[in-house]
Formats: C-alpha cells, sequence, structure tokens
C-alpha cells in the first residue's frame, strides 16, 4: 500500500485501480494461487537441476521462471504505482519551482 503522500499524486482512475489490485492480492483465492505456485516452483527448480535434456531443462525453468513472476505480482505492481506516483511529484515540484523562478 502507498502512503497517502504518494497516492495523492495518482489520478482517480489509478488509484481505483491500485486499490482494486490491492484487493485482489488480499483475496483468499489469490492466497490458494500463492500457495500451488510455491510449490510449482519448488518442484520446477529441482526438475531443472535434474533435466535429461535440454529441453526438459528448458521447460522446467521457464515454469519457475513463470511462477517466480507471479509470485513477484504484488510488489511489481505496488513498485509500478509507486514510481508513478513519485515521477508526478517531481513534476510538481519542478513545475512549482519554475513558477517561483518567474515570479522573482
Amino acid at each position: 500500500m502507498l502512503d497517502a503522500d504518494l497516492l495523492k499524486h495518482l489520478t482517480d482512475e489509478e488509484q481505483t485501480r491500485l486499490r482494486t489490485l490491492e484487493s485482489f492480492f488480499e483475496h483468499d483465492g489469490w492466497g490458494l494461487l500463492v500457495e500451488f505456485l510455491e510449490v510449482e516452483v519448488d518442484n520446477s527448480k529441482l526438475l531443472t537441476l535434474n533435466a535429461a535434456n535440454w529441453d526438459a531443462y528448458l521447460q522446467n525453468r521457464t515454469k519457475m521462471e513463470l511462477g517466480e513472476s507471479l509470485l513477484g505480482l504484488p510488489e511489481t505492481t505496488r513498485k509500478q504505482f509507486e514510481q508513478i506516483a513519485l515521477e508526478r511529484q517531481a513534476e510538481e515540484e519542478a513545475v512549482v519551482t519554475d513558477e517561483e523562478l518567474e515570479y522573482e
């Protein structure tokens, strides 16, 4: 969850999307998916290490990386919205600074 200072730099639509995604990640269904993915990632790691051939290695490595990517989705989502808010905050501060310089 972003703090209130950063949230105010997001548009209403972006705030709604962020709240919707946060609600999704807090849902019991997401928790079940996380449990499943954690097992699948561990299994894929073992199968990758013990792959009999290159094709099996690539297939299991891909499954492992996909699972890890999905498990990191809540953090990735938070970071993306935080970056948008920080960029807007910097833009707004630059505009204020420019206006102050013009006034002087």
